[in-house]
């Protein structure tokens, strides 16, 4: 039964495209032990994951659409709406530190699922994008 329930899962994920999508660039497998990694972690750093991982962070994006913020793009290089995706892949204003982090100045979004969750905790709390600011 628990089998039959894990493939249900994984084709319901998989076939629901429009579902998830800033979850599935992390996660692409229903199958996952991030949440055993982090169950022991700070409150700090359990919401910091939630936000990575489900793209309700602190970034203008998400701001802008729960209308706190009067622009959505990213205030470090104005060029693209600020998101998880942004940040972690192509603003330059953060290039030096994705090569740092990542051995890469950018990332395509399908690499991230490959990143270790203590590398993406790292980049996030050095960047300091997803700390509230006014």
């Amino acid at each position: 039964i628990k089998t039959w329930a894990e493939t249900k899962h994984q084709k319901r994920w998989e076939n629901n495209p429009d579902c998830c999508k800033q979850t599935k660039m992390f996660l692409p497998t229903t199958r996952n032990n991030t949440w055993k990694k982090i169950e022991n972690q700070s409150i700090q750093r359990v919401r910091l994951t939630t936000q990575i991982i489900t793209g309700h962070a602190t970034l203008r994006k998400h701001l802008f659409r729960m209308k706190i913020v009067n622009s959505p793009l990213c205030p470090k290089c104005g060029e693209e709406n600020e998101t998880v995706e942004h940040i972690y892949c192509i603003c330059p204003a953060f290039m030096w530190d994705r090569q740092d982090f990542f051995g890469k100045y950018f990332l395509k979004p399908d690499e991230l699922k490959n990143l270790k969750l203590s590398k993406l905790l790292k980049f996030a709390e050095k960047t300091k994008r997803f700390e509230y600011e006014n």
